[in-house]
């Protein structure tokens, strides 16, 4: 009986047993370098364009004409302050003023005393004149009239310069502006506060003409004469020339310093405190060039990358000027219309 099953099993374990077998796998297909790869490249043209090589400068704005007044008088309480920063004056404006009351009481005394002796002298003359006229002339004294007035004319002479001395020390309690202009500063002041003698009170500032200065190593590009370009507040560039200083009223100027002067200026750039001054210091037309940043260097050695039927290549190029805008020019090595890898 087990003789004939046991080949019987046998069979069916060797049938079901090749289904344990693992399938064969396909073999993968080999990469394909496609379009898509050269894609994901950026890239910039050769072109022609101008290239212009420049130096902005940074200006900053000084005073064309300013004055500083200050008292004379010191310690005096100050009762009156006209001027305010911003507003404009004209040459003889009262700024302020500081307290005259003792000034005015003597100057008044002196002026009663000056009537009272002008009188004593007119009585004086005339009672003389009666008694030429009616009196015997023994009886006339010329020179005691002689004396008395020439007493009076001292004293009266006297009382004059001691007015005189105090209608100047008045004047030196009124503060007048110097000049035409826009007050630029104006002291503090509260009650009770007090002249100090020469202390700046106030700044008047000649505001028809804006000046504007470049120091530093950038002033070596503009000469006395030069017409540049200028940006002020956000403004589109203007031509403008570079000024000598003693021409437009600058005081003190320095000698290796450029300036600029702005007259009739718009209202919207008048408080304008910088601007930008443009010199062109180099222009080429109809240069190849590309962008900066599609350049690269080893060295001394300049060279880019382009693609040549999907495979990344160097190629060696000659340089020239670096210029505004960020371009460079191609001297050699590329021609127009061929396409630079950017990084």
């Amino acid at each position: 009986m087990i003789k004939r099953i046991a080949p019987f099993i046998f069979f069916v374990i060797s049938v079901s047993s090749c289904g344990l077998l693992p399938k064969e796998e396909e073999p993968l297909a080999p990469p394909v370098i496609s379009a898509y790869e050269s894609a994901a490249y950026q890239f910039a043209a050769v072109k022609r364009d101008t290239l212009t090589r420049l130096v902005d400068a940074s200006a900053s704005k000084v005073p064309a004409h300013e004055e500083e007044v200050a008292f004379k008088a010191n310690n005096i309480l100050i009762t009156q302050v006209y001027a305010e920063t911003g507003g404009t004056v004209k040459k003889g404006d009262v700024l302020a003023l500081l307290d005259k009351s003792d000034l005015e009481r003597r100057l008044d005394d002196a002026y009663f005393s000056m009537s009272q002796l002008e009188l004593r002298r007119k009585h004086t003359e005339e009672t003389y004149l009666l008694s030429k006229k009616y009196a015997s002339v023994a009886y006339v004294d010329d020179r005691a009239f002689e004396r008395t007035m020439a007493d009076i004319a001292t004293r009266i002479q006297i009382l004059q310069i001691d007015v005189e001395k105090i209608l100047e020390r008045i004047e030196e309690r009124t503060l007048l502006a110097t000049m035409d202009g826009t007050v630029t500063f104006v002291k503090k002041t509260g009650d009770g506060d007090r002249s100090v003698e020469k202390e700046r009170f106030a700044t008047i500032t000649d505001t028809t003409v804006s000046v504007f200065i470049i120091t530093g190593a950038n002033a070596q590009y503009f000469a006395q004469g030069d017409v540049v370009l200028m940006r002020v507040s956000g403004s589109d560039f203007f031509e403008i020339k570079v000024s000598a200083p003693e021409e437009i009223g600058v005081v003190d100027p320095d000698p290796k310093a450029a300036y600029f002067a702005l007259a009739d200026v718009p209202a919207e750039y008048m408080n304008a405190r910088y601007a930008t001054v443009r010199y062109i210091i180099e222009e080429k037309e109809d240069v190849l060039c590309l962008p900066n940043q599609a350049i690269n260097s080893v060295g001394a050695e300049k060279f880019v990358y382009v693609l040549n039927e999907n495979v990344r290549e160097q190629v060696i190029v000659e340089t020239g000027m670096e210029a505004f805008g960020g371009f460079t020019e191609i001297i050699s090595g590329l021609e127009e219309g061929d396409n630079v890898i950017l990084p």
